[in-house]
C-alpha cells in the first residue's frame, strides 16, 4: 500500500491535469484534477463504493486535503472534500482507461520507488460500485 504522506502527490496530480474536464464550467467548484486524485488515493486506499470513496475525503485531514488541491471554503477558510455527488459526476464523466492507466503507473512508480512490493496493476478499477 502507498504511504501519501510520503509518496510524491504532485506529480500524480500533474498528470490528472492532462485528462480534459469534461464539465460544464458553469457552477464548477471543485477542480477537477483534485477531485480525481481524491478519487485515486481513495480507491488506492482500498475503498471501492463511491460511498466509501466519499466517507474516505470526508475524514481526511486539512493536511491531506491540502496535499491533494481540495478548494478552500470562502466562508471557513478550511479545504473541503467534494461531495459525494460532485465524486460521483466526476468518477462518471472521467475515462475509465485514462484514468486507470494514469493512475496505476503512477502507483507503480511510487512503490519502485520506495522499494516496496509493488502494488497490483488492478489497483484501480474504474468500475466503482454506485449505490444509487
Amino acid at each position: 500500500q502507498i504511504d501519501f504522506n510520503t509518496a510524491d502527490l504532485s506529480s500524480l496530480i500533474e498528470r490528472l491535469e492532462t485528462i480534459t474536464d469534461p464539465r460544464d464550467p458553469r457552477g464548477v467548484r471543485h477542480d477537477f484534477a483534485s477531485t480525481l486524485v481524491l478519487i485515486a488515493c481513495a480507491t488506492l486506499a482500498g475503498n471501492k463504493s463511491l460511498v466509501a470513496l466519499s466517507e474516505w475525503c470526508d475524514s481526511s485531514s486539512q493536511e491531506v486535503l491540502v496535499r491533494l488541491g481540495a478548494r478552500i471554503s470562502p466562508s471557513s477558510g478550511q479545504r473541503i472534500p467534494p461531495s459525494y455527488a460532485t465524486i460521483r459526476r466526476a468518477g462518471m464523466a472521467v475515462d475509465a482507461e485514462e484514468f486507470d492507466l494514469i493512475v496505476n503507473t503512477w502507483a507503480a512508480e511510487q512503490a519502485d520507488r520506495r522499494s516496496q512490493t509493488p502494488v497490483r496493476s488492478d489497483a484501480v478499477d474504474s468500475d466503482i460500485e454506485d449505490e444509487s
